[in-house]
């Protein structure tokens, strides 16, 4: 596993759902748009106090975009992107987003013994 393009593709993903723009982003994280782009790639290896400054920017926990997963935790689900989608949305959303996934969940379990 390549660390540095896995921490590359959280970072884009947490930028995209908030709606952030790669410039936009930079300039809070105090880096340029061009080295932004090299980290999400993969390309470059930032350094952990420009890890911690783009976490905050995107208001998430620095350990989010750190955490790693074996091949069998992610098979199937991925809990990242339903933590992002859920902070995306607001709070009416976010009950409703909950109570349909509790019923799908319901259903995968009386259907798929």
């Amino acid at each position: 596993m390549d660390i540095y393009a896995e921490i590359g593709k959280k970072i884009r993903e947490a930028r995209k759902n908030s709606g952030l723009t790669q410039e936009v982003l930079a300039e809070a994280s105090n880096i340029s748009a061009h080295f932004l782009s090299t980290i999400e790639t993969g390309k470059e290896k930032p350094s952990l106090e420009t890890l911690y400054r783009i976490s905050e920017a995107l208001k998430i926990p620095l350990w989010k975009i750190m955490q790693f997963e074996s091949k069998a935790e992610t098979r199937g689900r991925s809990s990242y992107r339903m933590d992002a989608m859920l902070k995306a949305a607001g709070k009416n959303k976010q009950e409703f987003l909950e109570e349909t996934m509790m019923n799908i969940y319901s259903n995968m379990k009386k259907y798929m013994k």
